[in-house]
């Protein structure tokens, strides 16, 4: 599930394949989107609340469908990963989606032309959580591989070594000034990492600023 950026609506995703839009006030649907042939895996919303990105699988390969949230129309349909798609980000400023997939991989697409423009490949199994930090230049990514890792979103490379746990890590998070991480793990544990440490050890000490402030 996931909310709108403006809290009056939710989507969700079901085993059906179906996609619901929720009124948050009424708590009724108010719209069924059926793009998927299988169970929805994953929901998000763009940063301006005008569309929705649902993941699944068609059966051989991942699909993501993008829905307009106003229209409730199919804007484009994206396929290539493997396997499942398991999380879905939006970057801030809307020009790129980036997708986590139950093969490993994360894939970054654009946008307008909806092509993938970066594959990000170091987890050795599925990929269940992502998180880009405030900044938009590091993006978080947990994984059943017992790892979490950061990366460069500029070049696509992964930042330092992986951050290793006892059991499969389900979710990450950024504190809101992008300097600490927060992950959880099946090891019924939940772990805060000094980001910044990791950042300066790899020289990238400008990753830590905002971009819009000169």
């Amino acid at each position: 599930m996931a909310l709108s950026p403006d809290g009056t609506k939710m989507v969700s995703g079901s085993l059906d394949g179906v996609v619901r839009l929720w009124d948050i006030d009424t708590g009724k649907v108010i719209a069924r989107w059926t793009g998927h042939t299988m169970e929805v895996t994953s929901v998000c919303w763009s940063g301006d609340g005008r569309r929705v990105a649902s993941g699944s699988n068609d059966g051989t390969f991942s699909m993501i469908e993008i829905w307009d949230a106003n229209t409730c129309e199919l804007v484009a349909t994206l396929k290539g990963q493997k396997n499942f798609v398991l999380c879905l980000a939006w970057t801030a400023d809307g020009k790129s989606l980036i997708s986590g997939s139950d093969d490993g991989s994360i894939w970054t697409w654009g946008t307008t032309s909806w092509k993938v423009i970066a594959v990000l490949g170091a987890h050795t199994t599925g990929v269940s959580a992502i998180a880009i930090s405030p900044n938009c230049r590091i993006l978080a990514s947990a994984s059943s591989d017992r790892t979490a890792r950061l990366w460069n979103l500029k070049n696509g490379q992964p930042i330092g070594l992986p951050l290793e746990h006892a059991n499969i890590v389900s979710c990450v998070s950024f504190s809101a000034d992008g300097k600490l991480l927060a992950t959880g793990s099946y090891d019924h544990n939940a772990y805060t990492w000094d980001v910044s440490a990791h950042i300066r050890e790899a020289g990238l000490n400008d990753f830590l600023l905002d971009p819009n402030v000169s």
